[in-house]
């Protein structure tokens, strides 16, 4: 489900540049994408593949 920076910004409670610095991370390590320059933001199949492994090793403790 795509979502937009507001989304995002109430979602993890991170402001402006902040949230904005983790975006450009997970944005350059592809494990989400932008749509549009001014758009909502995707997580990849890289991303998800990755959350999931992270989900299922939690769940294991």
């Amino acid at each position: 489900m795509p979502r937009q920076f507001s989304s995002l910004s109430e979602l993890t409670g991170l402001r402006g540049g902040n949230l904005l610095f983790h975006i450009q991370k997970l944005l350059d390590s592809g494990m989400i994408l932008q749509r549009h320059e001014r758009g909502d933001y995707m997580i990849t199949d890289k991303g998800f593949k990755i959350l999931k492994s992270i989900s299922d090793m939690y769940s294991v403790l």
